[in-house]
């Protein structure tokens, strides 16, 4: 097994932990939580997305072959393409929640975020169907997606993250400025749901972008010199394009308050009150221990002056 498919692997595993931190962290909170509620939705489906993605990317599809690579092919063209999309309308939705305070209730504006991540995803899927363009890369990887042949599949699928990069980066400086605007408002209520999300939001099109940049640098470098191996990028691809959902679920486990809420008490312990608990408990069985041993020297002495009475 070569270095960039251990590598994958392990950082594929740690994607899946991470994903599956924020969607059970969605169920969990969802009734205590009373802020960002169709926000917290959307991150719930980013997570679906990159669980199903890194549970495909894991697998060794161009080994084994046949069907389990064209699975493998479809699904990350697919679910790739999804989480680029969500990424790109959480920003979107942060943004205009932040202009408009009450657009995170509104029930429709989350089901148009649907219906363009869904029909994009779909589309690229489509597309590489119908010019059968998944199969084994061919470049001695045990990975299978879009083939180098199939080029125009490929930017098709790169030109969607590129844009998604832009729609990301603008609209979280834009929530970022707007945020410095809502915190002069009176309303306290609004600015603690602002800054509820604030600091893990603006985290991930950093990450993103992070995450995203040597696989974007390797294939636009093979777009224009097929031969290139570029071994060193090929490892760094393989450490950060199946961690999207690790740095998403790392980011909200340690910045969402909720998730502080819940982890706190259960990590951080007081050391002195630990200390105090545990002598309390010391203090408690000695002076048991010690009320007994004098209960069973009363008793034995009672006994042994019974008995001499009966002897006499």
């Amino acid at each position: 097994m070569r270095i960039t498919e251990i590598c994958t692997l392990v950082m594929g595993c740690l994607s899946i932990i991470g994903s599956s931190s924020l969607f059970f962290g969605y169920f969990k909170f969802r009734k205590s939580s009373q802020t960002w509620k169709s926000l917290r939705h959307m991150i719930c489906l980013l997570s679906l997305s990159d669980i199903n993605r890194s549970v495909v990317d894991v697998l060794p599809g161009a080994m084994i072959g046949g069907v389990l690579c064209d699975v493998q092919a479809l699904f990350l063209v697919f679910w790739s393409t999804a989480t680029f999309w969500w990424t790109a309308s959480i920003s979107i939705h942060l943004f205009v929640s932040l202009v408009y305070p009450g657009a995170d209730d509104i029930r429709w504006l989350k089901w148009i975020f649907h219906a363009f991540v869904w029909a994009f995803a779909t589309m690229t899927l489509s597309v590489a169907l119908t010019l059968h363009a998944y199969g084994p890369l061919g470049d001695g990887s045990s990975w299978c997606w879009v083939p180098e042949e199939f080029y125009n599949v490929r930017l098709l699928c790169y030109s969607q993250l590129w844009f998604c990069w832009l729609i990301a980066i603008v609209f979280y400086a834009l929530s970022y400025r707007a945020f410095n605007q809502v915190k002069s408002q009176t309303d306290a209520l609004v600015v603690v749901r602002v800054y509820t999300f604030r600091k893990a939001l603006l985290v991930v099109p950093i990450a993103f972008v992070v995450i995203m940049l040597p696989s974007t640098v390797r294939r636009v470098w093979q777009l224009f010199d097929p031969s290139a191996s570029l071994e060193v990028l090929a490892v760094f691809q393989a450490i950060t394009s199946p961690s999207q959902g690790f740095c998403n679920g790392l980011t909200f486990v340690v910045l969402d308050a909720e998730w502080r809420k819940f982890l706190t008490p259960r990590i951080v312990r007081n050391p002195w009150k630990q200390w105090r608990e545990k002598m309390a408990r010391h203090t408690h069985s000695s002076d048991d221990a010690q009320w007994l041993t004098d209960e069973r020297s009363r008793s034995s002495r009672a006994e042994g002056f019974a008995n001499l009475g009966d002897s006499v």
